[in-house]
């Protein structure tokens, strides 16, 4: 599963680093600054385990058929080419914050976050290159909570299902465990924002 989607090309535009192996560098990065500040964690009331695991998943938009098609090795090698074509990926959503946002609401909410937690946590992942997608912040929340072309079925791929089971290996492995609530008014909320983008760049 964690090897079958790209995050990163290589020089050659051949397939690089997995999605999986991509957020698991960042989570680390983000847990490992996290780290070095445990008033401010404590302050928070966040573990860095956690704060590493939310910041790894800010890349599961990767795993969408208009992000993979972007590197046509990737499609010769699953034989996915004359799919593509034929069914028109090149209009399917490409923005990669846009479809983590809308993955990242609905998985944080199946986990037992409350709706505006995951309203908030979501928008802010997904809006690690810096910038949310519109204005005010409930707007893009709702906004991409509704966003489409981010799963097709004809490639015979599951991608809402291994959004998910990317997403649940991700916490797994940072064994999350704490309940998650932030508001639009935590001061955790954007502080994960920052921290986020810092540790995408840092562990790219």
């Amino acid at each position: 599963m964690s090897g079958e989607f790209w995050a990163k090309t290589s020089a050659e535009g051949l397939p690089g680093i997995s999605v999986y192996q991509h957020m698991i560098d960042v989570g680390c990065v983000a847990k490992g600054i996290a780290d070095m500040a445990p008033c401010l964690l404590d302050r928070l009331q966040l573990k860095s385990s956690t704060v590493g695991a939310l910041a790894a998943l800010h890349d599961i938009g990767k795993i969408s058929p208009g992000f993979q098609r972007k590197c046509v090795a990737w499609l010769e090698m699953n034989g996915l080419v004359e799919i593509n074509r034929r069914n028109g990926w090149e209009y399917l959503e490409a923005d990669h914050g846009k479809a983590s946002h809308a993955a990242l609401q609905q998985f944080l909410t199946e986990l037992g976050c409350s709706r505006k937690t995951g309203k908030f946590v979501s928008a802010v992942l997904g809006a690690h290159h810096g910038r949310l997608r519109s204005t005010p912040f409930d707007t893009v929340a709702k906004a991409c909570a509704t966003i489409t072309g981010i799963s097709e079925p004809d490639s015979e791929i599951n991608w809402g299902q291994t959004r998910l089971e990317m997403a649940q290996a991700v916490f797994s492995h940072f064994d999350v465990e704490n309940q998650i609530e932030m508001t639009d008014e935590s001061p955790a909320l954007w502080w994960l924002a920052g921290l986020t983008t810092v540790s995408d760049w840092i562990g790219s």
